[in-house]
């Protein structure tokens, strides 16, 4: 049992918490942060590396969740355990920073809920704010099968998406 991580990290914070039932091999943790993310990336695996590369901001995000993960048994673990381990994962919280931009599309404050389970992604509301106007984003993506779907109510001139298109789509 941890009951109570806290540290100063690159100008912000992360403080969390986390508890093990070693019988069930069931572990929850908890967690919120507002640190510069960007001095992990060589930690990181190279698709999450790109992903953070194409996002930069003024101030951190601030971030919390909960999360649940069933891990693999502790002797005769089976070959497959990686996938069992993320079909276990149950994960929601939120998150929110003000100006920012992705693929060079700033925005003036983005904030949202997330969830993650049975290996989908949900994002409800996704809430784009930048100059002349703001855009609410449903995003439900399957790591399973690559699927995934976005509504998208906006407020936005279109023409502000072109940076997210592939150059020959601009």
């Amino acid at each position: 049992v941890c009951t109570n991580l806290a540290a100063a990290l690159y100008g912000g914070g992360l403080s969390g918490r986390a508890r093990l039932d070693v019988g069930s091999r069931e572990l929850q943790a908890g967690a919120s942060s507002d640190f510069e993310a960007h001095q992990l990336a060589r930690l990181l695996p190279p698709v999450v590396q790109t992903a953070l590369h194409e996002i930069q901001w003024e101030r951190p995000p601030k971030v919390a969740f909960q999360a649940r993960v069933v891990l693999p048994s502790w002797t005769n673990r089976p070959p497959d355990w990686a996938a069992r381990l993320l079909a276990s994962l149950q994960m929601a919280g939120d998150f929110s920073v003000g100006a920012s931009s992705f693929r060079g599309f700033s925005l003036d404050a983005v904030q949202s809920r997330f969830a993650y389970s049975n290996r989908v992604w949900d994002i409800p509301r996704l809430h784009l704010l930048r100059p002349g106007g703001e855009a609410d984003v449903d995003f439900t993506g399957d790591d399973e099968t690559g699927g995934f779907q976005f509504i998208i109510d906006s407020h936005l001139d279109p023409g502000g998406f072109r940076p997210l298109l592939p150059e020959k789509q601009q």
